[in-house]
C-alpha cells in the first residue's frame, strides 16, 4: 500500500515538472520587433493558457524593462501631452499593468492595442479628459468587463472601506490644465483595501496575476502605484515597475510589505483580478479614435441627481411620477417612502450612470448578445475545473443542500448550477450601486438605445435593427423601464424597513443582488435557510434555501417540462436555461461517480 501511495506521488511530481517544462519561455518585449511581439501574441493566444496564466507570462517578458514616469500620452496628435500612445521600451508602474492586461486579452498585435486604448480610456476615446487616470476611481470602473475586484474578498471581515471625494478638475489644475470643458464632476468614491497588518494572514488567498494597488494615505487620491502578484515555488512576489530601482522587478512579498508598512503615507493595498470569460465587444468605431479635447463630447452628462430627476420638484417622466406613486403606496412589500424622503436619497446619492452597461442593455442586439454570452459560458463551465467546481461545492455544503431538497423537492443539481450560472457560487455578486443602476435605466435608456443604433450605423451592423423589429425594440426597452420602476421601488422600501441605507447597496449590472442574483421584486422568493431570525443572500443556508423556493414558487416539479419552465423564470432566454441544465446533469453525473468510487474504496 505504502508503496503504491509513492508511485501515485512520483507520478504527479513527474506531471508537475512536466507541466513547468512546457511553460512558454518569456520574451523581452521590451528588446523585439513589432513584428516578432505580434507573433508571440498568437502563439500564446492559440495555447491553453488560461488569462491568469497570461498575465504571469506577458509580465515576465517586461522584467529589466526601464522605468520612465512620463512614456506614454496621447499621440503626436494630443493636445496636452504628446508622448506615444503606446511605448513598449519603457514602462511606468500603471503602463505595465496596462500592457500587461490587454495582452493577455489579445489574439494578434492590433487587436492589442484597440484593447489597450479601451483600457487606458473611457470608451477607447484617446484625449486627456476620457484616460482613466485615477486607479481605483477610474481605471478599475471603467475595465469592470475585464477585471474584478477581489479586495473584500481576499480580506474578508478584515477588508475596510474607504470614502474621498476625487475631483478631476483639482486633478488637472495640478497639471496645469484649466481649459478642458467636459470632464467629469467632482464626486464620492468608496473603495475596500486591507491594512498592512492583516495582510500576511491572507497572503494565501493572493494568486498569480492579480493587480495591486498601493493605498496611500492622502484625501483626494487613492492609489500611490500599481504592482502585480507573482507566486513562485519560493514564495510570493510583488512585480513591478519601480521607480527606485529604474526597471520592471520582482521583489519578495514580507519584503516589501516590511518596507512600505513603515512609511506613514500608506495604508494598505487593493486587489484586482483578471476575468476569465472575457467578451471582447467593443463597437469598431471607438477602436482608436482620436479625438482631440476642444472637439470632446462626454456622455457623463448622463448622471444621478436631484435636479435630473425630480427639476423644480417635479417628475421628469412618467416613469419617476409612477415611482414616487408606488414609494407612497399602502401596498407592496417594505415601508411606505415619502417624497421628501426620496428626494434626499437623490441629494447624498452616488452621480454614477454606468453608460457601457446602459448601453449593451439598450442596444437591439441585446438578447443577441446575451445568447453568444450564454453560449461561451456553458462551454466555459462544462470544462473539467468547473464541473470539479460543482462537486467540491456539494461536498462542503450537502446539508444545506439535502435540506432544501427534502424540503422544496428541488433537485440539488439545479439549485447548484443555478448558483454557479448566477453568481459562479458566490465569486462574482457585482459591486454596481443598484440604486444608480435602475435610476440610469428610468432616465437615460432611451438615449442608450439611440447612442448604440449610432455605433451600430458606422459599424454596419444595423441590419439587426429591421423595420419589423423596431416594435418589439420599444415594447423591450418599456418593460424594462417598467421593471427599473418596480425593482427601485421595492429596493427603496425594503431598505427603509431593514434600516439599509438604498444608495449604498450593491449588485450586478442588471441590478441583481447576493449569491442568488434576485433582483429586489424577487426578494419575497428569499427564506431564512438556517433559522436564524435574518434573511442574508449572502450566506449558503440563505441563498441555497432562496434559490429552491424560487424554483418551487415557480412551476418546479418532476416533469422535464416544469424544471425548464421553473429555470426560465429565473432568467427567460433558453440559451440560459439550456446551459443551466447541461451544467447541472454534467457535474451531477462526475459527484455521483466520485461517490460511489468513494463508497467503493471504504468497503
Amino acid at each position: 500500500m505504502q508503496k503504491k501511495i509513492l508511485f501515485i506521488i512520483l507520478i504527479f511530481i513527474t506531471m508537475g515538472l512536466a507541466q513547468h517544462k512546457n511553460q512558454p519561455t518569456p520574451k523581452s518585449y521590451h528588446l523585439l520587433s513589432l513584428k516578432k511581439i505580434d507573433q508571440d501574441i498568437r502563439r500564446i493566444s492559440a495555447s491553453q493558457m488560461t488569462n491568469q496564466e497570461k498575465m504571469v507570462y506577458y509580465s515576465s517578458c517586461f522584467l529589466d524593462a526601464p522605468y520612465v514616469l512620463n512614456c506614454e500620452g496621447e499621440g503626436e496628435n494630443g493636445f496636452y501631452e504628446t508622448q506615444p500612445l503606446l511605448n513598449l521600451r519603457q514602462v511606468n508602474c500603471m503602463t505595465f499593468c496596462e500592457i500587461v492586461l490587454a495582452l493577455s486579452l489579445s489574439s494578434y498585435y492590433e487587436e492589442f492595442f484597440s484593447i489597450l486604448q479601451h483600457i487606458r480610456y473611457r470608451h477607447g476615446i484617446i484625449s486627456m479628459a476620457t484616460r482613466n487616470h485615477y486607479t481605483m476611481a477610474d481605471w478599475l470602473p471603467e475595465n469592470e468587463w475585464c477585471l474584478r475586484d477581489v479586495t473584500k474578498e481576499i480580506g474578508g471581515k478584515d477588508a475596510t472601506e474607504l470614502t474621498r471625494v476625487i475631483s478631476h478638475k483639482n486633478f488637472f489644475r495640478r497639471k496645469g490644465i484649466t481649459d478642458l470643458p467636459q470632464i467629469l464632476p467632482d464626486r464620492k468614491v468608496t473603495i475596500a483595501y486591507i491594512p498592512f497588518e492583516k495582510l500576511p494572514q491572507h497572503e494565501v488567498d493572493l494568486q498569480s496575476g492579480d493587480i495591486v494597488s498601493l493605498i496611500q494615505n492622502k484625501e483626494d487620491i487613492f492609489s500611490a502605484h500599481m504592482l502585480m502578484i507573482i507566486k513562485k515555488e519560493e514564495g510570493t512576489y510583488f512585480r513591478h515597475a519601480s521607480m527606485k530601482a529604474g526597471k520592471v522587478l520582482d521583489e519578495p512579498f514580507k519584503n516589501y510589505i516590511a518596507s512600505v508598512s513603515a512609511n506613514p503615507r500608506y495604508m494598505g493595498m487593493s486587489f484586482m483580478r483578471i476575468r476569465e470569460d472575457v467578451d471582447w465587444l467593443l463597437p469598431p468605431s471607438y477602436r482608436g479614435k482620436i479625438v482631440l479635447p476642444k472637439a470632446e463630447k462626454l456622455s457623463s452628462l448622463w448622471i444621478i441627481a436631484d435636479s435630473t430627476v425630480l427639476p423644480q420638484n417635479q417628475p421628469v417622466n412618467k416613469e419617476i411620477e409612477q415611482l414616487l406613486q408606488l414609494l407612497a403606496s399602502n401596498k407592496g412589500n417594505g415601508r411606505v417612502v415619502e417624497k421628501s424622503e426620496f428626494l434626499e436619497l437623490l441629494q447624498k446619492a452616488s452621480p454614477e450612470v454606468y453608460e457601457d452597461k446602459l448601453i449593451k442593455y439598450a442596444t437591439p442586439q441585446s438578447i443577441t448578445l446575451q445568447n453568444k454570452d450564454h453560449e461561451k459560458l456553458s462551454n466555459l463551465y462544462l470544462q473539467e475545473k468547473w464541473l470539479q467546481r460543482g462537486v467540491e461545492f456539494v461536498k462542503d455544503h450537502f446539508p444545506e443542500l439535502e435540506k432544501a431538497e427534502q424540503t422544496y423537492q428541488v433537485a440539488i443539481k439545479d439549485i447548484v448550477s443555478i448558483l454557479l450560472w448566477e453568481s459562479r457560487l458566490g465569486e462574482v455578486v457585482g459591486d454596481y450601486l443598484i440604486f444608480n443602476i435602475f435610476l440610469g435605466q428610468i432616465l437615460y435608456l432611451d438615449e442608450a438605445r439611440n447612442k448604440a443604433i449610432e455605433d451600430m450605423t458606422i459599424s454596419d451592423s444595423l441590419d439587426t435593427l429591421s423595420a419589423e423589429r423596431t416594435p418589439k425594440e420599444t415594447e423591450r426597452l418599456e418593460r424594462i423601464k417598467k421593471n427599473a420602476v418596480r425593482n427601485l421601488a421595492a429596493l427603496v422600501r425594503i431598505s427603509k424597513e431593514k434600516g439599509v441605507d438604498p444608495i449604498t447597496v450593491k449588485g450586478s449590472w442588471g441590478g441583481a443582488i447576493g449569491y442568488v442574483q434576485f433582483m429586489p421584486t424577487s426578494m419575497v422568493f428569499a427564506v431564512d435557510g438556517d433559522n436564524n431570525g435574518q434573511i442574508d443572500l449572502f450566506s449558503w443556508p440563505d441563498a441555497i434555501a432562496s434559490v429552491a423556493n424560487y424554483l418551487k414558487k415557480n412551476g418546479y416539479g418532476s416533469s422535464e417540462k416544469s424544471r425548464r419552465r421553473a429555470i426560465l423564470a429565473y432568467n427567460p432566454l433558453n440559451s440560459y436555461v439550456d446551459g443551466v441544465i447541461a451544467y447541472a446533469d454534467a457535474f451531477w453525473k462526475k459527484y455521483e461517480k466520485e461517490i460511489k468510487v468513494s463508497s467503493v474504496t471504504q468497503e
